[in-house]
Parts: C-alpha cells; sequence; structure tokens
C-alpha cells in the first residue's frame, strides 16, 4: 500500500479464475469475498459460454439466496441473446426454458439444476450471485 493511500485496500484488481467446468474456454471473473474481506457478504462468478453443455447435471439448493444471470454477450447489445438455456427450479424439476436475457431469483432452500446450455449461437454471459462470503451447496432431497 502507498503511504496516504488508507482506501486501497478496498480495491480488489484482477479477479480473474478458473472454472471448474472444463467447457468453458475462457477465464472468469472470480470473487469471493471471504478470500479478501473477511466479513463482507457478497460473492459472484461470471462466465463466458460460447457452446452447448451441461453445467450442473444434479439439483441442489443452498441455505442463502442466490442470483443466476443470463445476459447476451455483446457489450454493445446485452439483448443479443442466442442460445437457449434449460434450468429446472423445486422438487418436481419444473422446466424454465429461457431464449433471452433474464436473472432468475433462488430463494434459499429452493432446488435448482440441471443447467443446460443448448443451441448457443453467440456467447453469453452467466453471472451467479449469492449473498454469501463462501458458495456452499446442500444435495437435493431425494
Amino acid at each position: 500500500m502507498k503511504p496516504g493511500n488508507k482506501y486501497e485496500r478496498y480495491l480488489l484488481q484482477g479477479p480473474i479464475g478458473k472454472t471448474p467446468h472444463t467447457e468453458v474456454l475462457t477465464p472468469i471473473i472470480n470473487f469471493a469475498s471471504i478470500k479478501r474481506w473477511p466479513g463482507a457478504k457478497l460473492s459472484f462468478r461470471m462466465s463466458t459460454i460460447t457452446s452447448d453443455f451441461i453445467m450442473e447435471s444434479k439439483p441442489h439448493s443452498h441455505d442463502y439466496d442466490a442470483y443466476m444471470c443470463f445476459i447476451g454477450g455483446n457489450p454493445l447489445n446485452f439483448a443479443e441473446f442466442d442460445a437457449e438455456v434449460e434450468l429446472c427450479l423445486g422438487e418436481e424439476q419444473e422446466k424454465q426454458i429461457i431464449t433471452e436475457s433474464t436473472v432468475v431469483y433462488i430463494p434459499s432452500g429452493l432446488s435448482h439444476c440441471p443447467l443446460t446450455y443448448r443451441h448457443v449461437k453467440k456467447p453469453i454471459l452467466f453471472l451467479h450471485i449469492f449473498p454469501e462470503s463462501e458458495y456452499e451447496r446442500k444435495p437435493a432431497k431425494d
């Protein structure tokens, strides 16, 4: 830290990481607040999706609310969405088909996934936001 720069500690430069999903070929933005600012309660991951694949094959839930954002990957036109995303919600795995930029609210305890990308003709952004310091999941109840 530079002398006299007391707020520099609040900047996180270069939050670039890797994803465990081998089908995602580009680096991701990865921020888990516990690693940088203990006590902070917000984390997110953003990936660029460029091909068809199953991102999550098994349903799970969390003990916190979460948000899944599916956004057209053209930074000059986020509405440009040329893909199909299938996301199952609830214990009954009700299928949701996403064909335009969409934000999905996942209340605490709601079972969600599988998450499947189909017909990806142009890149889309997947942003997963959760108001917790670390990502944790619970398997879905059978």
